[in-house]
């Protein structure tokens, strides 16, 4: 996996791994999903922003979605599986500073 930071409208966004994907959807976050060859902003883009509902199902909730946006949009053009994506920024701790989730995402 590339590791890619990108940045749009003031916030900072970085791949992760679909594992960190699916706990971060879990745990409540939004999780932008794009095919891999895609820039996730760009008006050519395809790109869809996941949140998590309520329910048991969370986890198959997950998985079908990420399942269907596969085979609507990834193709060898666009790539052929899905790149995720969340937003974080950065806090200065005591002694060094820290990534972490921007939650001020989840507002807008």
């Amino acid at each position: 996996m590339q590791q890619r930071a990108i940045h749009h409208e003031g916030r900072t966004f970085i791949r992760i791994p679909a594992n960190r994907a699916r706990r971060a959807y879990n745990n409540g976050l939004a999780v932008i999903v794009s095919p891999c060859n895609m820039h996730p902003f760009s008006p050519w883009g395809v790109s869809s922003t996941l949140r998590a509902g309520e329910g048991p199902r969370r986890y198959e909730e997950f998985s079908r979605l990420v399942d269907t946006f596969t085979g609507y949009n990834c193709n060898r053009e666009t790539g052929l599986y899905p790149a995720f994506y969340i937003p974080v920024r950065e806090t200065q701790h005591v002694d060094h500073p820290r990534t972490e989730y921007d939650y001020s995402f989840l507002e807008a």
